[in-house]
């Protein structure tokens, strides 16, 4: 049976305890971001009423039609659209065949000669009832016209029969189409008699010719409509101006656009919902990250709140900004806070939260898409060009750089929209002040941030390795033999954090800083010493005690001196929990050995918890012990330097760092390169003696045994 160790109870402790930390970061940022996009992303809503005054210019926050007034323009139109009708040609020229036969009928009974009119008149009727029925009375005035009558009789009728019939004859109108018929017959120029008998004729063969179409209508109708363009109103075009009339088109757009204030208005669960998900799913991808590709900030509490902090304060400064409503001073709180994160914290997550940010600013802003793409460009460049940056002297040439690529940005977006070219550059102009100002907030803000939460970037430490620093100018003065070992070791220690790819300007700094306890008695250390020794009087426990007492005096000087963290703990495990040998050895070899206890002469410790602390410790020990060395050869440096790396890592120093082996064997070189350049080999010079006015050269005393060595060779 596999019986699993139990984790300690305060492992466990600390465990959840950092866990909550970081669940109550997040529940924070989350609840005052999902605030702040709701209280600023709904849109204003306006107390109108129609024929009251406007208090306000309201600008159209998208695109709007103007439904009422292209509804309008849209009726007109279609009002002017005729009825669309089906003409039945067969109507027509049946009815024009029965009106040809008639008068062909009437011309032929006119023509006999051998009947008289009675015998005509019955002759007509039977030829043509099968055509046209006319009274007797009719049928005689058809015989009885002269010539010229029957001529104006025949045209009137067949081309008032054409009007009608190619003017149609709807079903139903019948009475109308007659009306009409016989208005054009009495405008012809014959007998009363006649017209009459031209209507009577014409009566018979008008007939129904024509059928509404609703399909064609409707179609017609459509495509007037459609012919009238929609009258839009652009985003940022004014709908209604200050002291103007409202009318119902403008309730009408405002009211879509969700602008107008209504009191049975119902929560509007569409807009929270929507914002909820948004927010909620970039923060699900901001944990992701965190997790997955940043997990040292991830499980720090101080970097995590720090983010935070940044995070939330720029988005506040967007919403605060929004009063002013200049689309691109909100560049200002994005470039900062995307400068902080990667000067404070690490460049790729800044271009990550630039992106986030720039969202939810568009969000708050109804930013539109140029923004945002300014935004998110221009951020980037501002991670790349402020990272690496070690004096804040360059951070003002980065913002002058930040600020031509963000102004050439703007106007490149200006003429892709097809902008008014003064409108483009002035805008263009705008967008380098704005970066200016946010390079100027980030120098401003960047001191307090580091000294709050204890952030230590390349700056500040070049700033802490001046020389003219208190600590380490009371080290030059007070103490300057571990002065100059301090700056041999941390030459030591930048080439071999540079070889293994860790912060070496932390590893120089912090080297500069490690032995400052030592000033709270100097002379205690033999690098201090002249003639006497001070440890000579004293047994080897109080010697022991004072000299492993110097990195707590060195931790306790440096939080004084407002030293960040990070170097006050290499200044804390630059030993390590290492025997203090010499002293034990001393002790060992004196009164009651049996009661010498070795871990009565280590350092209280803690182990190097970093590549940084454990390579300063190696350094020191390094430099001390070739500095003591009598004949430094290149072989003999080779072989202390790779001994006391394995006495460190045998005495189990290393442990709790994660230094490699390949990592060991390249510290090893870096130290043997820089300790080449120190201990190298140097011309022994002859001396000059001046006797009786004249400089007499003598020779070394190499060369003296060189030539005595010359002579014996000879001599045998």
């Amino acid at each position: 049976m596999i019986v699993k160790k139990a984790k300690p109870k305060l492992q466990l402790h600390i465990a959840d305890s950092a866990l909550i930390a970081r669940l109550l970061v997040g529940i924070v940022c989350f609840v005052i971001t999902l605030f702040i996009v709701m209280n600023e992303a709904a849109p204003v809503k306006y107390d109108l009423k129609v024929d009251g005054i406007s208090d306000a210019n309201i600008l159209a926050p998208r695109d709007i039609v103007d439904k009422l007034n292209t509804e309008k323009l849209q009726q007109e139109a279609a009002d002017k659209v005729a009825p669309q009708y089906d003409f039945d040609q067969s109507v027509t020229n049946e009815m024009q065949q029965k009106i040809y036969s008639f008068l062909s009928v009437v011309q032929k009974v006119r023509q006999l000669q051998d009947k008289n009119t009675q015998e005509k008149i019955q002759e007509l009727r039977e030829l043509s009832h099968h055509d046209i029925n006319l009274s007797d009375e009719n049928m005689e005035a058809c015989i009885r016209m002269s010539e010229n009558e029957f001529s104006k009789l025949q045209i009137t009728i067949l081309d008032v029969h054409r009007q009608i019939m190619d003017k149609g004859v709807e079903t139903g109108e019948l009475e109308k189409a007659k009306n009409d018929m016989q208005q054009l017959v009495e405008k012809g120029d014959m007998r009363p008699e006649l017209k009459q008998l031209s209507f009577d004729i014409l009566s018979e063969v008008i007939k129904p010719n024509k059928t509404f179409n609703k399909q064609s209508t409707q179609r017609a109708i459509e495509a007037a409509r459609d012919s009238v363009s929609p009258i839009i109103y652009k985003k940022g075009e004014k709908i209604i101006g200050q002291a103007e009339r409202v009318k119902p088109e403008h309730i009408e757009m405002l009211k879509e656009l969700g602008l107008i204030k209504d009191s049975d208005q119902k929560f509007d669960y569409r807009f929270v919902t929507g914002v909820f998900l948004i927010v909620i799913f970039l923060f699900l991808i901001m944990i992701g990250y965190l997790y997955f590709l940043n997990k040292k900030i991830f499980t720090n509490r101080s970097e995590l709140i720090l983010l935070g902090l940044i995070f939330i304060t720029a988005l506040s400064f967007a919403a605060l900004l929004k009063l002013i409503a200049f689309q691109f001073i909100y560049l200002i709180p994005l470039l900062t806070a995307a400068m902080l994160i990667a000067i404070l914290l690490d460049e790729k997550l800044a271009i990550f939260m630039n992106f986030v940010l720039g969202i939810l600013v568009a969000l708050i802003t109804n930013g539109d898409a140029n923004f945002i793409f300014i935004a998110l460009l221009g951020g980037s460049f501002a991670v790349l060009t402020v990272n690496k940056t070690y004096q804040r002297s360059r951070l003002v040439l980065a913002g002058v750089a930040i600020s031509v690529l963000n102004a050439l940005l703007i106007i490149s977006f200006g003429l892709l929209s097809k902008d008014e070219l003064k409108h483009v550059f002035s805008e263009g102009f705008i967008g380098i002040l704005y970066s200016l100002l946010a390079i100027f907030l980030t120098i401003g803000v960047l001191p307090f941030l580091e000294a709050t939460f204890n952030i230590v970037t390349p700056l500040k430490l070049l700033e802490l390795s001046n020389p003219n620093q208190p600590l380490i100018k009371r080290l030059l003065l007070e103490a300057p033999g571990t002065y100059h070992h301090s700056l041999m070791v941390g030459n030591l220690a930048e080439a071999a954090t540079e070889a293994i790819g860790g912060n070496a300007l932390l590893a120089r700094v912090a080297a500069y800083y490690h032995d400052i306890g030592k000033l709270k008695r100097p002379y205690f250390f033999k690098e201090n010493q002249y003639d006497d020794n001070p440890h000579d009087r004293m047994t080897p426990n109080l010697s022991t005690l004072v000299i492993t007492s110097h990195t707590k005096d060195g931790e306790e000087m440096a939080k004084a001196n407002k030293i960040p963290l990070i170097i006050r703990d290499i200044i804390r495990q630059h030993h390590g929990t290492t025997l203090v040998a010499y002293f034990y050895h001393k002790a060992k070899n004196g009164e009651k050995a049996e009661l010498v206890n070795a871990e009565d002469f280590r350092y209280e410790g803690p182990k190097p918890q970093t590549k940084e602390a454990a390579v300063v410790m190696l350094a020191d020990s390094v430099e001390a012990a070739v500095r003591s060395m009598h004949e430094r050869t290149a072989g003999k440096i080779e072989g202390m330097v790779r001994k006391i790396i394995k006495d460190k890592l045998d005495d189990g120093q290393l442990d709790m760092c994660d230094l490699t082996l390949k990592d060991l064997d390249k510290i090893a070189k870096a130290f043997l390169r820089v300790l080449s350049g120190v201990f190298h080999e140097r011309i022994e010079y002859p001396e000059f003696k001046v006797k009786e006015n004249t400089i007499v050269v003598e020779a070394t005393k190499n060369q003296r045994e060189s030539a005595k060595l010359e002579e014996g060779r000879t001599s045998s």
